[in-house]
């Protein structure tokens, strides 16, 4: 194990990490300090474009932030900051009677401390302060929107940026009636939990909030503002008390609990956020769009779920052996079983992922072994419960499928799909998926004709409609239905062994624990010390993402397709790995990996050297078993070199050394596959690439 300073092991590992992504992690509240009451808090109101209004404090325990006139901004604050690296706090809130049939714009529970003085969040900015130009930066709020019934809810906002509003659901805040809101904030998460006072009501939820990263000290002023803007109402906090915590560093946390896999998923990052094992064949996670890898934060609906994805690629790629759950009749049309979902009813972490398909009411829960995936489904009662495999769908182009229903517990099938960046190249992935509870009924579908009781279904090329199969069960009390699938690049006995190997008759947990395991054995190579709860997060989610590539290729068995389209039987405890982004990790990731994983690395370098010999040329950027031929520059030259100079000697040096040879000095012949060096006589003539002779490489 190494252990390092975490300031430099970031800067090694260095990833943003976004303000919307999620962290599953679950903590306890530590025993509470002194309480920080109402009488405490003082009345503030700085001069409003449009009347401003002070907060009243009645008693020391009610709050008037809004007496029911239009146009005011009050706010009111504790006399010193306080602590608020970790807290609880708690109030009643209640606002009425609501001015012309419509509520006030609302409430907010606030930590500030904004250089130019503490401040109403309604002054100078829209969204209660965030987002106008005079916005208010050194601070982070719980906003409690009642503007409108359809924008009934609350969001989180830090640092000048406006949240999302998100549905409390049956809690309605505009309602009139007292709703208990009780706050606890851990270092990582904000827990709110919302209880109606009169109809019992209640609404729960955790969210990943970092106040400390844009108030910028771990003390701030805390208090509340209210806004009525042209709406009017009475707004009133009672029983408020907040307690600081003894920060939490999650110091004895496995690391795995550390890792945010939504990280990378927004603005381009082409993070999956599904369930895989450390440098696994299988990608199990949700696809919420057809381009990209899949997933993006923005998206509000998933497409379903598949088993091949890659992680931060550049273009569209897998989406293969993709399939949902439903409820009620069978529809099979695409826009019948794309479901919404929402962020604040799904959740993950290594080896992890979990989304309630919203439409159909289900909860979907993945995990993953090197090999195979697992899929709980719950579905509610009362309804008939389905399992649609719509397997003609990818992220790229189908060439081929075909699907059949194998007794009344199993499917098997093919896809064979397009490699990314559109290139010319096809593979194919077999499969066979297990249920836990024998079906009823089953059928198949062409194009978006379903016949029940048809077991096979073939899509024989690109330009025949797609095709799929569904299993079902009959209305019933809620169940919990198990999916389990195993894939193979080889053939379906392969998919089978992999399956049986790696699974067999676990359950879902026994998979999950045994694959969260191998992650913290993974990311436990390196300990770090120091540094604030945000930066572990950081680091050890950057971790994961170097571990996730190049994956496995071969079965458990050690039968792979090679580069010349045959099939080859590997020696015992030897794996062959595939999808090397060269250009992307030559100069990081693979020193890392010569550190943390020097016996993963010879084998990925012996993979490559395999890769030569059958293909007859040293691969650029090569996906499973072909050339792609994507980027430029011999940069998996580069990766065999820094094994080789980290003292890793354990794979074909000398073939690895021809191979790289003949690249760095070689045109290949016409009409090959491999691409070899771009420009390679500009190099071995000018040794350098002209700018006006290649429009893709020079300098």
């Amino acid at each position: 194990m190494l252990k390092l300073p975490l300031v430099i092991l970031l800067a090694l590992l260095s990833l943003g990490l976004p303000d919307c992504v999620g962290h599953t992690a679950s903590h306890q509240a530590p025993a509470a300090a002194a309480t920080l009451p109402a009488q405490t808090l003082t009345s503030l109101a700085p001069p409003n474009a449009v009347g401003a209004q002070p907060a009243d404090l009645i008693g020391g325990k009610s709050i008037i932030l809004t007496t029911g006139a239009a146009n005011e901004a009050t706010s009111i604050f504790s006399l010193q900051p306080v602590n608020i690296a970790a807290f609880q706090a708690q109030f009643t809130y209640q606002m009425s009677p609501i001015g012309h049939g419509k509520p006030a714009d609302g409430m907010a529970f606030v930590l500030q401390r904004d250089p130019r003085g503490t401040k109403a969040l309604g002054q100078g900015g829209g969204f209660l302060g965030y987002g106008g130009g005079n916005a208010i930066e050194h601070s982070a709020a719980l906003e409690i929107n009642v503007f409108a019934a359809n924008t009934v809810g609350f969001a989180l906002h830090s640092g000048g940026r406006v949240g999302s509003y998100v549905s409390t659901d049956a809690v309605n805040l505009a309602s009139g009636h007292p709703i208990r809101v009780k706050l606890y904030y851990d270092g990582v998460d904000l827990h709110i939990d919302l209880r109606d006072q009169i109809t019992g009501q209640h609404f729960a939820v955790k969210r990943p909030w970092a106040p400390l990263a844009h108030i910028g000290k771990e003390r701030a002023f805390v208090g509340f503002t209210g806004g009525s803007g042209g709406l009017v109402a009475r707004q009133q906090i009672t029983g408020f008390s907040y307690q600081p915590l003894p920060s939490t560093t999650l110091a004895n946390e496995a690391p795995a609990s550390l890792v945010n896999v939504f990280t990378g998923t927004l603005k381009g990052g082409n993070m999956f956020p599904g369930a895989s094992a450390p440098f696994g064949m299988v990608q199990l996670s949700p696809d919420t769009r057809d381009g990209s890898v899949g997933y993006s934060w923005r998206d509000r609906q998933i497409l379903g779920f598949s088993m091949l994805h890659m992680s931060s690629v550049g273009d569209r790629d897998g989406g293969d052996v993709f399939f949902t759950a439903t409820t009620g009749p069978i529809n099979v049309a695409p826009a019948a079983y794309h479901s919404p979902f929402s962020h604040w009813h799904e959740s993950g972490n290594p080896g992890y992922y979990q989304v309630r398909l919203l439409k159909p009411d289900i909860n979907v829960q993945l995990t993953a072994s090197l090999h195979a995936g697992v899929a709980r489904l719950t579905f509610p009662a009362g309804r008939q419960a389905n399992l649609l495999v719509p397997i003609s769908h990818t992220l790229t182009s189908t060439r081929q499928a075909q699907i059949e229903i194998i007794g009344h517990h199993e499917s098997a099938g093919m896809v064979k799909s397009q490699a990314f960046a559109f290139v010319h190249q096809f593979y194919s992935v077999y499969f066979v998926m297990q249920f836990s509870k024998p079906f009823t009924t089953c059928g198949s579908w062409t194009g978006q004709d379903a016949t029940a009781r048809l077991r096979r279904a073939v899509q024989a090329n690109a330009h025949q409609p797609p095709i799929g199969a569904y299993v079902s069960w009959p209305a019933g009390p809620a169940r919990h239905i198990t999916v389990k699938i195993g894939i193979s690049f080889v053939d379906l006995a392969g998919a089978k062994r992999n399956l049986v190997a790696e699974v067999g008759g676990r359950r879902f947990g026994q998979v999950r624990r045994q694959t969260q395991q191998q992650w913290n054995n993974v990311l436990s190579r390196i300990a770090v010390a120091g540094g604030s709860i945000r930066d572990r997060i950081l680091f050890y989610t950057a971790l994961y993402h170097a571990a996730l590539m190049p994956s496995v290729f071969s079965d458990v068995d050690g039968r792979y397709i090679g580069f010349d389209q045959r099939i080859h039987q590997l020696r015992h405890h030897r794996v062959q790995y595939a999808n090397y982004s060269g250009w992307d990790i030559y100069r990081t990731e693979s020193p890392l990996l010569c550190i943390l994983f020097p016996g993963h690395m010879a084998q990925m370098c012996q993979s490559l050297v395999r890769d030569y010999r059958q293909g007859g040329w040293m691969p650029r950027w090569p996906q499973y078993n072909f050339y792609t031929n994507i980027m430029c520059g011999s940069p998996l030259t580069t990766f065999i070199c820094t094994a080789y100079r980290y003292g890793i000697h354990d794979f074909d040096v000398q073939t690895a050394y021809q191979g790289m040879l003949k690249d760095a000095t070689t045109s290949p012949p016409p009409g090959k596959p491999f691409a070899g060096e771009l420009a390679i006589k500009y190099i071995n003539k000018l040794h350098y690439i002209p700018l006006d002779k290649m429009n893709y490489g020079p300098v």
